[in-house]
């Protein structure tokens, strides 16, 4: 593991001091602890507490308002709710689990769910270090988390599918080593790095699940990983960083406005908004293109096109990206987003502060836990807590040095 720069190590000093001295006052209040929870320690003092809907220097900002507080407030709720006695999370809970919930999915991926599950905690500033009424569900999910690991860096778990699975586990662990400093999260997020570096394709630099070419819906969370990790002052390849800006290159229609799955399937609008996040990322672009005329491409096509109302994925990935723009595209993307899903909510029942859309490309195999997660995150992105909703320094990646 490498050690951060200077300006690395006063950029991190900085985040932490504002997330331990500026900690938005939490909006919900402190959830009872299931009895199979590790209890909070008795000598931490409790949260601060706040109005119903309000975060300190958040609300308001960005376009944030205290609707939207009130339903990340349910979605985190929702989420301690269902998550597993062993600290776990499942897209496919048997219907007569203590924890089970309406709508579940098919993916086999412990570690992928519990991975999925941490973000929303993360990105709305908690962590296993920070006081909050989360702590312990923190905790306990990073231990399990960590359970999964192999000793070749694998946080699959063994579930399906692999790659992506180990990919949203290595971005959660890299999010969580670059907001808590926490050794033994940052020992595991190492090897995940090791792992993906390893797993990479040499002739395309790409990534690919066991029985499948190089893709981009697999690569783009392996890039997020590297990039999170690099951020948070893990060991990152160079080498690996600059394969992998070429087969974002090579995915590439229209100059950078445009990207497909892999080179066997033409340009699709879930690879094209991956595309252009990750490429944003590693600095990726075609040879004698302008830097930004890229983005400002995907810009002006995500405006005319609008939210994925069917696609809660690229939806977060959609929001990240032009929140990286500000000005009026961002401001009209904003105000519809929120709309959207602060009004499909689920506000009673068993299943309050949950979203559910049997219409989601990703339902069947994501089912309600994924679809709550990704929805949240978008929801979250005015925080930038984590170091994947941070703007990036130009030299993260030497993708075309």
């Amino acid at each position: 593991m490498k050690r951060p720069r200077f300006d690395q190590l006063l950029t991190m000093m900085v985040v932490f001091w504002t997330i331990a001295h500026a900690m938005p006052a939490r909006s919900e209040q402190s959830p009872a602890k299931a009895p199979s929870e590790p209890a909070a320690d008795a000598n931490q003092p409790s949260p601060p507490a706040a109005p119903e809907g309000t975060r300190r220097g958040q609300t308001g900002r960005a376009g944030n308002t205290q609707a939207n507080e009130r339903t990340i407030s349910g979605s985190l709720r929702w989420l301690f709710d269902h998550q597993n006695a062993d600290g776990s999370w499942r897209f496919d809970p048997p219907a007569d689990a203590e924890n089970a919930y309406a709508n579940p999915g098919a993916w086999k991926s412990d570690s992928g769910a519990t991975a999925l599950a941490l973000l929303p905690f993360f990105a709305a500033g908690q962590t296993q270090k920070t006081i909050g009424p989360y702590r312990a569900t923190i905790a306990s999910a990073l231990q399990s988390l960590i359970k999964q690991q192999k000793p070749n860096g694998d946080l699959s778990g063994g579930g399906s599918p692999k790659m992506l699975s180990h990919g949203l586990a290595a971005v959660t662990l890299c999010e969580a080593y670059g907001l808590s400093g926490d050794k033994t999260v940052g020992a595991a997020a190492q090897q995940a790095i090791n792992f993906i570096v390893a797993s990479q394709n040499e002739n395309t630099g790409g990534w690919a699940e066991p029985s499948g070419q190089p893709a981009m819906s697999v690569s783009a969370w392996q890039l997020m990983a590297l990039t999170s990790g690099s951020l948070a002052g893990l060991e990152v390849p160079a080498p690996a960083l600059k394969k992998a800006a070429k087969f974002l290159d090579s995915l590439q229609a229209k100059d950078g406005a445009k990207y497909g799955e892999s080179k066997a399937r033409g340009a699709s609008d879930a690879a094209t908004i991956m595309g252009l996040l990750a490429g944003r990322y590693l600095g990726s672009r075609p040879a004698g293109v302008k830097e930004d005329a890229g983005e400002d491409s995907g810009v002006k096509w995500l405006s005319e096109r609008g939210l994925f109302e069917n696609d809660a994925i690229s939806n977060v990935w959609a929001t990240i990206f032009m929140h990286k723009h500000p000005g009026d595209d961002w401001n009209a993307w904003n105000r519809n987003m929120r709309k959207q899903l602060i009004a499909t909510q689920i506000r009673e029942g068993d299943e309050s502060g949950s979203w559910w859309n049997p219409r989601d490309v990703h339902a069947p195999e994501g089912g309600r836990l994924f679809q709550t997660a990704m929805n949240a995150l978008t929801l979250e992105v005015y925080y930038r807590y984590l170091p994947l909703f941070k703007p990036l320094p130009k030299d993260i990646a030497p993708a075309n040095q």
